[in-house]
C-alpha cells in the first residue's frame, strides 16, 4: 500500500515538473518571435492571393512593387516591432498588395475577354458569310 502511495506521489511530482518544462519551452519559443500587425498579416495574404492568381504574370511590375513594400514593412517590423512607422509601412504594404491583387484580376479578365472576343468574333464573321 505504501509503495502505491509513493508511486502516485512520484507521478504527481513528475507531472508538475513536466508541466513546468512545457510552459518554459512555450514561453521561450514565443520570446524570439516578432508580433505581426494585422496590416502586415493582411498584406501577406493579399500578396499571396495576387501572386497565386492565374493573371499574375500579366502585371509583374505591380507584383514587384507589392513584394518590395511587403519586404520593407517586414524588415522594419523586425527592427522596431509595434512602432508607429512599422504599422504605417504595414498599411502601405497592405494597400500595395490589394492594388496588385485588383490589377492582376483586371488583367486576367481583360485577357480572357480578348480571347473570347477573338474566338467568337471570328466565328461570327465566318457564320455571317453566305
Amino acid at each position: 500500500m505504501t509503495r502505491m502511495i509513493w508511486t502516485v506521489s512520484l507521478l504527481r511530482r513528475m507531472s508538475v515538473v513536466l508541466g513546468a518544462y512545457v510552459c518554459i519551452c512555450l514561453l521561450a519559443s514565443c520570446a524570439g518571435s516578432v508580433p505581426m500587425s494585422s496590416e502586415l498579416s493582411g498584406a501577406r495574404q493579399a500578396y499571396a492571393r495576387a501572386s497565386a492568381s492565374p493573371g499574375a504574370q500579366l502585371v509583374p511590375a505591380e507584383l514587384r512593387k507589392a513584394r518590395d513594400a511587403l519586404a520593407q514593412a517586414e524588415a522594419f517590423q523586425r527592427e522596431q516591432p509595434g512602432s508607429r512607422q512599422a504599422r504605417e509601412l504595414g498599411v502601405l504594404a497592405y494597400r500595395e498588395a490589394r492594388i496588385a491583387e485588383a490589377l492582376v484580376g483586371l488583367a486576367f479578365d481583360n485577357a480572357v475577354s480578348a480571347k473570347v472576343d477573338k474566338e467568337f468574333g471570328s466565328a461570327a464573321v465566318t457564320s455571317a458569310k453566305p
